[in-house]
């Protein structure tokens, strides 16, 4: 990954988005995707009370129950957590856009959110 000059050096594009507050998920959430994103939010929400967090989405799918574990979290900080949809966030992601505090919910111009109806797995 390329890193980017700052006055202080270079840094990776994961640590200056961190540095900015903003957590970005480009990939379908499952355990170790959830697991990474919990522990950023929690530390974002430890080291400054009162900034607010922005989590960036572009997930084509994943584990509800990982998804659940992010919203849950999000829900449990105090901090106002905005989600942003950037290209796709679909199934199980789409909760965690919905789950966005109001007014700090976005879909860019291009993007698309894809929400069906639950499936039980039972029957045809």
């Amino acid at each position: 990954m390329p890193a980017i000059m700052t006055p202080a050096g270079p840094l990776d594009l994961p640590t200056l988005l961190f540095r900015n507050r903003i957590i970005f998920i480009g990939q379908p959430i499952f355990s170790q995707v959830a697991q990474r994103a919990i522990s950023q939010l929690v530390t974002l929400a430890t080291v400054d009370e009162d900034a607010d967090i922005l989590v960036s989405l572009n997930c084509p799918d994943g584990s509800i129950y990982s998804v659940l574990a992010i919203y849950d979290c999000m829900s449990w900080i105090k901090l106002k957590v905005g989600t942003i949809c950037l290209e796709i966030v679909a199934s199980q992601a789409a909760v965690l856009l919905a789950g966005g505090e109001k007014g700090m919910r976005y879909a860019k111009q291009n993007a698309r959110v894809m929400i069906h109806q639950p499936s039980t797995g039972v029957g045809v």
